[in-house]
C-alpha cells in the first residue's frame, strides 16, 4: 500500500519566496553560484515574444558578462508580489517576478 504524504503548499510557497529573496541578495553581491544553485540544467526562456533555451553554463556566462558591467545595484525590488503556482502534489512549481532594478554601470553597454 502506498502512503500519500500531505504536501504543505504554503510551506512550499514560502520556500520559493525565500529563494527569490536569496536571488535578490545574490544580485547585490554578484554571487553567480547562488544564482545558479537549484537552476535546471536547461531553461526555457520567454522574452520579448521570443522563446529560446539555454544551459546553466550559458546562464553563468550571461551573469558574468552582466555583472562585469554593473558597478553596483542601487535597487532590485518587486513591482508586485511574485505570482506563484504549485501543483497539488508539490512536484512542480513556477514563479513569475516583475522586478525593477536600478544599477550604476561600470561602462556603457548593451541592455540586458
Amino acid at each position: 500500500m502506498t502512503t500519500l504524504t500531505k504536501i504543505d503548499l504554503e510551506k512550499e510557497r514560502y520556500a520559493l519566496i525565500r529563494r527569490h529573496i536569496q536571488d535578490r541578495k545574490a544580485h547585490f553581491e554578484k554571487d553567480i553560484p547562488t544564482l545558479l544553485n537549484g537552476m535546471a540544467a536547461e531553461q526555457i526562456n520567454v522574452r520579448d515574444g521570443q522563446i529560446s533555451t539555454s544551459s546553466q553554463a550559458d546562464a553563468a556566462d550571461r551573469f558574468a558578462s552582466y555583472f562585469d558591467h554593473v558597478a553596483e545595484f542601487v535597487h532590485w525590488d518587486d513591482l508586485q508580489p511574485p505570482i506563484i503556482q504549485i501543483s497539488q502534489d508539490g512536484t512542480m512549481a513556477w514563479m513569475i517576478n516583475q522586478v525593477l532594478s536600478l544599477i550604476h554601470i561600470s561602462e556603457p553597454t548593451r541592455p540586458y
